[in-house]
C-alpha cells in the first residue's frame, strides 16, 4: 500500500492509486486505461474525458476547474443530455455549456420541467 500513498500509511492519494492502477492494467493485459477523480459521478466523468483527450491517464478534476472545462463544451457532450435535449437546447440558441449558465433555473424549469431543469443547472 505504500507505494500509492502520500506517507506510507494506510490512505491512498487518489491519483497515485489512480496511476498504480493504470499501471497494472497495462501490465497485466496491454490495455490503455484511462481514470478520472472527483468528488461526484458528474465530476468523475468529466476527469476521465480530460485524461483521455490530454493522454495523461489520470486526472482529478476540482468543482473549481468543472466550471472552466464545462463552458466551452458543446451541450450534446455534457453528461446526460441526450440529442432530443440538446436539440431543445440549441433551438433556444444554447449551444455550449457556457451559453447554459446564462439560463436561470426557471427558465429551464419551464423549458424542460422541474428534474430535467434541476439536471442543466447544476
Amino acid at each position: 500500500m505504500a507505494a500509492v500513498t502520500d506517507d506510507g500509511g494506510a490512505t491512498p492519494n487518489p491519483l497515485r492509486l489512480a496511476q498504480f492502477l493504470i499501471d497494472e492494467i497495462q501490465a497485466s493485459t496491454g490495455i490503455t486505461a484511462s481514470i478520472g477523480i472527483g468528488t461526484n459521478r458528474l465530476l468523475a466523468k468529466l476527469a476521465t474525458r480530460v485524461a483521455k483527450d490530454t493522454n495523461s491517464g489520470r486526472h482529478f478534476m476540482k468543482v473549481t476547474d468543472a466550471q472552466e472545462y464545462i463552458r466551452p463544451l458543446p451541450v450534446r457532450k455534457l453528461h446526460g443530455v441526450g440529442w432530443a435535449t440538446a436539440e431543445k437546447l440549441e433551438a433556444l440558441g444554447v449551444k455550449t455549456g457556457s451559453d447554459l449558465e446564462r439560463l436561470s433555473l426557471q427558465e429551464l424549469k419551464r423549458e424542460f420541467g422541474d428534474k430535467t431543469g434541476q439536471k442543466l443547472h447544476s
